[in-house]
């Protein structure tokens, strides 16, 4: 009787748990090697390494089991975990079998336990002599020989005698080849992500010749489709999307990086080429756009905008998320667990991960930035790379003009200046009354002295939050500006104007406040005509917010003729509304508007009370009125509101709030006239202003902004309106300063004069210079100032200064429209990097320098280190790890799943391949070709595996539910993206003949998602024409709102790098293809492609929508009951002929009215079942 050997190690191990599924319990012999890598290492890495691999901080008992030398060595006990040929004397042996549970291992807490298998694994081993090897995925690949197969005449290239030869041993025999409809499908949707076309199909139907099918591989391959499709699973890799991801989620430039990944995979750029672009085309010599474009692999990770977020935190998180997605794109390992402690399973330590990390943490970017985020590159179209050029030479020829018209010799020009200068010089010094009838007051109560020369004066030591109050009587006929002297004194510090101990004043606001010197005097109100009142509204708002935020109209220009809300809402007079009653209006969270015409004989100010149930604002003349209320909530008194009017008609208008509840409002103007008014300031001119104390400091309303001087300054505040009281005014003003800086002599006066606003609006460097003598003025100022006055006063400089200023504003909104990318750069003195305790960034441990782990290949050169060096040593034909992850990779694309199941995964803790021998067969063969990805795919399409019918057989339940041994072809479920792009395909909504690349666009969506979704209102507006219906991977991939139906068929978020999508079925994906708008527009459309191409008869048409929908004529079965179906709902509109239409109009594509509705409505509802077929989004 023979005797029956432990099992295989494969049958017990949840890390190779895909092999259960694939074999029987076969019988091993007794005298079979024991092979580390396959048998033991799984075993350990399952059940020991937590405790005893090379995480060194969670490491038990000093015993390392993932190295010889620590297994085999005594421990502190006298002891071995490993004695080579001497199963007793081991100690693993001992611990693993006991029978006391306080004594096994794994300790009973972990929940594990070895089987008996496994402990006769390790027996067998350890007889053997405890042979280790490096793990597996970590040595170079090496080009097997071609293995023995049963038949020889089986197969079509080398990929299959590794194939048969498996399924030899598994006592398996491969499929036939599938159906010649199946396979022209299968590989085009492979190739594409669309199926063959309706002419594509019947041509490779029709050609009997032996290299037809091959020729159809080298047509799809070199189709503009092949690209866009191998594009959509690298998009995943890097984490590609249209938006932010942290916080709001705003959106961002980076398509330019997707057209690149299209375009390399089109032009079949070798892979290795491609890899050292994105890492490190910057880099190269001379680096091309589309090198630098390419960087951008590394930017597409999310990034934040958030005001209060920290900046250090959000670094850490960009630059962890580079090397986290380097590892799983180009190692198929799981670096990010090192980004805190060394790997518990793998030889990849935590300093080692902080080498990684030191090769991008070099370049000049911000942890909270907007796009474009630097370092950032634009990307003019070459429309607009010919308008900027025409542009600059324009510019250029203008700039030329403009020096010869400047250097035109002119006396007229030469006077007419100096006569301006003078004017402004007379302005500045002469025509300035002191102010009268002083009277002071200081908040630390020190005493200002006013002095002969009319100047106030306190040598008090200065105190913090000092302000002095200083009134007077200016006898003008009105007030236009008031003028601020400070006057240094020698009892002050320094010799100084300020009371600060370095002489220093710091001013941070002036308000200013006139009374009427006699009110009596003051004209009477009769002189004011309040015409009638006109209304707008109510504009509806959708939050109280919104009420007080949103503008409506230009409320600083208000056109009565103007329509709005799509012409539902006009300026209404309202003859009924009475000063001095309130007016009823209704609505919930509105906005109204009332409007009126005032006429003044003279510029006077005018009072009147307003209120209502919600808050207003008021403007005059298009000025909002500043009295300390912009936005009011008014309870039952009503606030007065005094305006200054000009002479003649003015414009009042108020914006009325209103949230919840009855509404009324109440305008009643005062009769008594203004005697009292504040001062509003439009503008400051002074003799100097720097950056960080600028003079408007004196009027912005800010405290924490101040205006600082040192010794005699002057400051002109300008009046926006001349203020005016007929018997003089009354002068009060409020002064406060910044910190312990108190001015201490200074002196004020008043001036009714004209010209001060031009004088105000006049760059701050001719400001300096006007307020200085002449012969205080340098050359380069006083020709600074004669360039100016030319270019605003010379109608022939001004002309050019005018074409001039127009060429650079076309040229500056034309580089604001022009694309932006991010993209890789490295700094000149880049950070220094240092392991984060335990991962946090806030905790800085050793400083480390950019390396690679030591279980790999050493960088060629450890002196002046770079993400090149990096990307050179990646791409090294002897990289181990390269080759084999991107074949493994290329493979899953055709077979569903790669030879290394877990493709994120090659280390300890990931499936071991099913095929070695063939994955480095193939690993070898990419290097060699070149990394040639088009030639690697064609050889695994062509393969005889490749193009095996999917049928299932008894067997392959039995044996290979899984189809892991591949003794049948594949069969998956297609993508969310070809979901979406064949439906669309089969209506002929897309376009196949579009160029490629463009902006993302933005397909169907449910209304209000984004509203709801979202911070901050985004709203989202579908594309129109034909961008509604481009291919998927131009969607707009909003991380946070995904588009619905790509998320409901598994699409990532691509917050991260994605290695392999989730595969569910759900209910809801049934839903979308049977009601989602664009499945159904995709049947209507379908169906009068159907009518109109199809033929005459119901049959021809039946036929052409099955070879439109599954590559395929109907069985007799289906056309009976597509034809049943087409009857049935034929019918049933000839009844309601509204649901027809409806069904008819859905989506943005016109309808065609030109054919039968009724019979088009049938056809759209066959449409509708052919779309909902599980066979219309399966690979066959």
């Amino acid at each position: 009787m023979k005797t029956r050997s432990a099992r295989p190690l494969y049958q017990y191990l949840p890390l190779v748990g895909f092999l259960i599924a694939v074999s029987s319990p076969a019988e091993t012999s007794p005298r079979t090697k024991i092979d580390f890598n396959r048998d033991v290492r799984p075993i350990l890495a399952d059940n020991c390494f937590a405790c005893h691999g090379p995480d060194k901080a969670k490491r038990k008992a000093g015993l390392r089991l993932d190295l010889r030398a620590d297994a085999t060595a005594t421990l502190d006990s006298g002891g071995r975990a490993v004695v080579p040929g001497d199963p007793a004397a081991s100690l693993i042996l001992k611990l693993t079998a006991a029978e006391n549970e306080e004594d096994r291992m794994p300790p009973k807490k972990t929940g594990k336990r070895l089987t008996s298998g496994q402990i006769s694994i390790l027996r067998q081993w350890v007889i053997e002599g405890a042979e280790f090897k490096a793990h597996w995925a970590y040595l170079s690949p090496e080009r097997p020989p071609l293995p023995p197969v049963s038949d020889s005449t089986w197969g079509k290239n080398q990929i299959d005698r590794f194939i048969l030869s498996r399924l030899d041993k598994e006592g398996l025999k491969p499929s036939p080849e599938a159906a010649k409809h199946a396979l022209i499908r299968r590989v085009t949707l492979d190739l594409t992500g669309l199926p063959p076309t309706v002419s594509e199909l019947d041509a490779f139907l029709a050609d009997s010749s032996d290299n037809a099918y091959e020729q159809a591989v080298d047509r799809v391959l070199d189709s503009k489709a092949y690209g866009e499709k191998m594009a959509m699973h690298w998009l995943d890799l890097a984490r590609f999307a249209d938006s932010d991801g942290y916080h709001a989620d705003v959106p961002r430039s980076m398509w330019q990086y997707r057209d690149y990944v299209i375009d390399s995979f089109n032009r079949n750029k070798p892979f290795d080429l491609f890899t050292l672009e994105q890492l490190a085309g910057d880099l190269l010599p001379n680096p091309a756009v589309e090198q630098r474009i390419a960087t951008a692999f590394n930017r597409n990770g999310m990034s934040s905008t958030e005001g209060g977020a920290d900046p250090d935190e959000y670094m850490n998180k960009y630059v962890t998320d580079r090397v986290n997605t380097f590892g799983t794109v180009f190692l198929g390992s799981s670096t990010a667990c090192t980004e805190c402690h060394d790997h518990k399973y793998d030889p990849f330590t935590q300093r080692e991960y902080y080498q990684l990390y030191d090769f991008f943490n070099r370049i000049p970017e911000r942890g909270l930035d907007n796009d474009p985020a630097p370092p950032f590159i634009k990307l003019p179209s070459s429309e607009q790379s010919e308008r900027m050029a025409k542009y600059t030479n324009e510019i250029a020829q203008l700039e030329t003009d403009r020096r010869k018209a400047l250097d035109r010799q002119s006396d007229e020009l030469s006077n007419n200046q100096r006569a301006w200068e003078t004017a402004h010089r007379h302005r500045i010094e002469a025509g300035w009354q002191p102010l009268r009838e002083i009277t002071t007051s200081a908040h630390s109560g020190t005493q200002l002295r006013r002095l002969d020369d009319d100047s106030l004066l306190s040598s008090s030591p200065p105190v913090s939050g000092e302000s002095y109050e200083v009134s007077g009587i200016f006898r003008g006929r009105e007030l236009s500006a008031l003028r601020l002297e400070l006057v240094p004194d020698g009892s002050l510090p320094a010799g100084g104007s300020g009371r600060s101990t370095n002489g220093l004043s710091a001013i941070s606001e002036i308000r200013l406040e006139a009374t009427s010197a006699n009110p009596a005097q003051e004209p009477p109100v009769a002189e004011i005509e309040w015409g009638g009142w006109s209304s707008l509204g109510p504009f509806k708002a959708a939050s109280t917010k919104e009420i007080f935020e949103k503008g409506f109209l230009p409320e600083t220009q208000p056109d009565l003729s103007k329509s709005y809300e799509g012409g539902t809402l006009k300026w209404k007079q309202q003859q009924g509304w009475k000063d001095g009653a309130a007016w009823d209006l209704s609505g919930e969270n509105h906005v109204s508007f009332f409007h009126r015409k005032v006429i003044s004989k003279s510029a006077r100010f005018a009072r009147f009370s307003a209120g209502g149930d919600g808050g207003f604002q008021v403007w005059i003349n298009g000025q909002k009125v500043e009295n300390g209320k912009v936005f009011r909530r008014v309870a039952a008194a009503p606030d007065d509101i005094v305006v200054l009017l000009q002479p003649g008609e003015n414009t009042l208008l108020i914006r009325a709030h209103h949230g919840l509840g009855t509404y009324g409002f109440l305008f009643s103007p005062s009769k008594e006239p203004v005697s009292r008014a504040p001062v509003e300031f439009a503008r400051v001119a002074a003799d100097r202003s720097e950056k960080d104390s600028p003079s408007s400091a004196l009027i912005d309303g800010k405290t924490d902004t101040a205006w600082r001087a040192e010794g005699r300054r002057t400051a002109i505040l300008v009046a926006r309106s001349p203020i005016p009281f007929s018997a003089g005014v009354r002068i009060t003003a409020r002064i406060q300063f910044a910190g312990d800086q108190p001015m201490g002599r200074f002196r004020l006066s008043a001036s009714s004069s004209s010209g001060f606003a031009e004088l105000a609006e006049l760059p701050q460097s001719h400001q300096t210079t006007l307020f200085a003598s002449p012969s205080e003025n340098s050359p380069a100022s006083r020709d600074a100032l004669r360039e100016f006055y030319r270019e605003q006063f010379d109608a022939e400089t001004k002309s050019v200064v005018t074409r001039l200023a127009a060429a650079r504003k076309s040229a500056k909104d034309l580089d604001s429209q022009v694309p932006t990318l991010r993209v890789m750069e490295d700094m000149a003195q880049p950070r220094e990097t240092h392991i984060r305790v335990r991962g946090d960034y806030r905790s800085k441990g050793e400083k480390v320098s950019a390396g690679v782990p030591a279980i790999l290949p050493p960088l060629s050169s450890k002196e002046n280190v770079s993400r090149l060096t990096l990307a050179k040593w990646l791409v090294d034909p002897q990289h181990p790890l390269l080759s084999r992850v991107t074949v493994n990779r290329y493979w899953a694309n055709f077979f569903g799943t790669g030879i290394v199941k877990t493709g994120n995964e090659f280390g300890s803790q990931g499936e071991l391949p099913s095929h070695p021998e063939l994955l480095d067969w193939l690993a070898r063969e990419f290097i060699e070709g070149g990394w040639n990805v088009k030639a690697l795919q064609k050889k695994m399409v062509m393969s005889a595996t490749y193009r095996q019918s999917s049928a299932v057989r008894p067997e392959h339940l039995d044996r290979d539910p899984a189809n892991r041994l591949l003794a049948r072809g594949p069969r998956q479920r297609l993508t969310a993206e070809m979901i979406r792009d064949c439906a669309l395909d089969y209506a002929g909504l897309l376009d196949r003949k579009r160029a490629v690349g463009g902006p993302s666009v933005k397909p169907y969506q449910p209304p209000g998602l984004w509203e709801e979704k979202m911070f901050g209102g985004n709203k989202y507006e579908e594309s129109k024409g034909p961008d509604l219906y481009r291919r998927s991977v131009y969607s707009l991939w909003k991380r946070t709102v995904l588009n619905p139906t790509l998320m409901t068929f598994d699409a990532p978020d691509r917050a991260l790098c994605t290695e392999q999508r989730s595969q569910t079925c759900t209910p809801l994906q049934a839903f979308v293809t049977l009601n989602e708008k664009g499945f159904v527009e995709a049947a209507r459309v379908m169906a009068e492609r159907v009518v109109r191409e199809g033929g005459q008869t119901l049959d021809d048409r039946l036929t052409y929508a099955c070879k439109l929908v599954l590559s395929r004529p109907p069985s007799a079965q289906e056309r009976q009951i597509l034809a049943a179906t087409h009857h049935e709902m034929f019918s049933a509109y000839q009844n309601d002929l509204t649901a027809a239409l409806d069904l008819l109009s859905t989506g943005e594509s016109k309808r065609a009215e030109d054919l039968n509705q009724l019979d088009l409505a049938a056809w759209a509802a066959v449409g509708n079942v052919l779309l909902n077929l599980d066979e219309a989004i399966t690979k066959p």
